[in-house]
């Protein structure tokens, strides 16, 4: 076997074991599987990504957020369309029918609203416009004065929401 096969070979099992493809190369009378599994290093190796709120604080799996902004949700269930009440902190029912339009039927969600962080993507890995996804359950305030009226998840982006815990 010549120095130049063995060099190529060598690569062949160096860029299999990254890509996660069967190489199978053949010299002469003998034959070399290189079956590629990523290597401890190799998964050690991968970056470590951080979505942070404004004030640098990171969002994790499991944080208590908070909204930041009034925003609006319209993939809520039909009980849930609404507002609240600033003063008070009660939801509001939308009293609504089939002339309503579509941009009133969503629940108001008011600044101070808390929900917990359930997956942050890597904005670089994946095209996340609105990295954190959120749940709001129905029923838990998680010690703020709204809570929501029905349970949904929503994405946010980092300018939306903030971390409280």
């Amino acid at each position: 076997m010549t120095l130049l096969t063995v060099l190529l070979i060598s690569i062949f099992a160096i860029l299999s074991c990254h890509t996660g493809c069967y190489v199978s190369a053949f010299t002469g009378n003998s034959r070399i599987n290189t079956l590629s599994t990523p290597t401890t290093s190799w998964k050690t190796a991968t970056k470590h990504f951080m979505v942070s709120d404004g004030s640098g604080t990171d969002f994790t799996e499991g944080c208590t957020i908070q909204i930041s902004t009034e925003t609006k949700a319209y993939q809520v269930a039909r009980k849930g369309f609404g507002s609240y009440d600033e003063q008070s902190g009660s939801f509001v029912p939308l009293d609504f029918n089939d002339d309503t339009p579509r941009v009133d039927r969503c629940l108001v969600l008011p600044k101070g609203l808390r929900g917990t962080v359930m997956k942050v993507y890597d904005m670089n890995e994946f095209d996340a416009s609105m990295p954190i996804v959120a749940k709001f359950t129905q029923g838990e305030n998680f010690g703020g004065k709204f809570e929501p009226p029905v349970t949904f998840l929503m994405h946010f982006d980092t300018h939306e929401v903030e971390v409280i815990e």
